[in-house]
């Protein structure tokens, strides 16, 4: 069987990932994520389309009740997105996919972690039930920082703390994984995977 992009991509991910790990582990320094802590899991997500399919792959392969219950979320969440985007002109632009060289301020993802923290439509009693197919932007998402210090409510952000050794993994990453093609289109997690899924369930039923 072929492998897939995201396959390749997410392969790739993850080798550097276990190594940065066991540089860290080495190092003395321990990543404090884990099962139950999922306040990263309320923040914006850009991903593209081919981590949407990823996402799509997944959600075909479920039981028809866990279906139900992803697309309802999808549906509440892709809403809230809407919402959220249209409420400045400048942000407007991110309610449909746009292309790779366009990307959401920093700005608009502490607004929206702030404001709004809606949960990813794939998480469930504190852990993501999509794991395996997650994105790239949530495997290289880690922290060293106690979880708590994690929460929209937590003023304080000179105590969370982004390990150097995660800086330089992100970077190694992005070296090492392909430029996206110039027709790739990007957007937020939520977003994209309803088009993706919506793109499947019209062409079976047209095909």
């Amino acid at each position: 069987m072929n492998e897939k992009l995201y396959q390749r991509h997410f392969r790739i991910i993850n080798e550097h990932v276990d190594q940065a790990l066991v540089d860290m582990q080495e190092g003395g320094e321990k990543i404090s994520c884990g099962p139950g802590c999922s306040y990263c899991c309320h923040l914006l997500v850009e991903i593209s389309e081919d981590e949407a399919d990823a996402l799509a792959d997944w959600f075909f392969c479920q039981a028809a009740k866990t279906q139900q219950l992803v697309w309802q979320r999808l549906i509440s969440k892709s809403g809230v997105l809407r919402e959220f985007f249209s409420s400045r002109r400048a942000t407007q632009k991110f309610i449909t996919p746009y292309p790779a060289h366009i990307d959401i301020p920093q700005g608009v993802f502490t607004r929206y972690f702030s404001e709004v923290a809606a949960p990813c439509p794939f998480l469930e009693d504190g852990r993501c039930v999509a794991y395996e197919h997650r994105p790239g932007a949530c495997r290289l998402h880690m922290v060293s920082s106690a979880p708590e210090l994690c929460a929209p409510c937590c003023d304080d952000d000179s105590l969370y703390h982004l390990p150097p050794r995660v800086e330089q993994l992100r970077r190694e990453v992005l070296e090492a994984l392909p430029d996206p093609e110039v027709t790739v289109l990007f957007g937020e997690l939520s977003i994209l995977v309803r088009a993706a899924i919506e793109k499947r369930l019209a062409e079976t039923h047209f095909g």
